[in-house]
């Protein structure tokens, strides 16, 4: 599948704009010398983006297309609506095409509802899940799977990714093995201008880059290619 050599298994769905309770300052000072030591894997509970963020999808320099996230809250419970366009040309001709909406829903911190639709160049898969005790069903084209609820789909919006061993594909429900590791903090340009993040790498069935600004924002992912170096970065706009 050209989806899988391109753009790897999918971190689409979600987003998020400002944290609820961390501040810049706060993050700024766990990191100076005499102060506690924090751990770089430890997210707050309450480390959930709201409101909406648009990034744009690029590769080898070149503008290829669009991802867009809104996150609403309501109490304990989380809403989260995502939609992605990507259009790879060749000669002015479109050689790689793919386009995913979906839908999240949270609840006390656990996903209870997801839906999205994929066209992936002409594949088209649509995945439901619900919670149902300590697991999560899948299904994805009529086929059904369940899954502990402990696994989360690989939603850019959650920075609870980078505490996950496992993940699954929000096109097609499959399961992935990763390992996350904190390279450091670094200076990323998004929104026109620098911003000071933290950055995790993730590898194993996927391979991703992720950085966090103070806010737990997603500032800027890369989406690297099997045993490549081409990278699909989106950055937020």
């Amino acid at each position: 599948m050209l989806r899988r050599s391109f753009l790897g298994h999918s971190l689409i769905a979600g987003a998020g704009f400002g944290l609820l309770g961390v501040t810049p300052r706060a993050w700024a000072q766990a990191g100076r010398p005499g102060a506690p030591a924090t751990n770089p894997l430890a997210v707050p509970d309450n480390a959930i983006p709201v409101g909406k963020l648009s990034y744009t999808v690029m590769r080898e320099g070149s503008d290829i297309g669009t991802h867009v996230m809104n996150v609403a809250r309501s109490g304990d419970s989380v809403t989260v609506d995502s939609e992605t366009n990507i259009a790879v040309k060749v000669m002015m001709i479109t050689a790689y095409r793919f386009e995913q909406t979906a839908r999240e829903v949270w609840r006390a911190g656990r996903l209870v509802e997801l839906s999205a639709t994929t066209n992936d160049d002409g594949t088209k898969n649509k995945l439901e899940a619900a919670a149902r005790d300590n697991n999560l069903v899948l299904n994805v084209d009529g086929k059904t799977a369940t899954i502990p609820a402990t696994v989360l789909p690989a939603s850019l919006w959650n920075p609870k990714l980078v505490q996950q061993s496992k993940l699954f594909d929000t096109a097609d429900g499959r399961q992935l093995n990763v390992s996350v590791k904190f390279i450091g903090e670094e200076s990323v340009t998004a929104r026109k201008t620098k911003i000071a993040a933290r950055h995790y790498s993730i590898t194993g069935d996927v391979r991703r880059e992720l950085w966090y600004d103070a806010n737990w924002t997603p500032v800027q992912a890369h989406l690297l290619r099997p045993k490549d170096t081409t990278v699909v970065a989106f950055v937020l706009n």
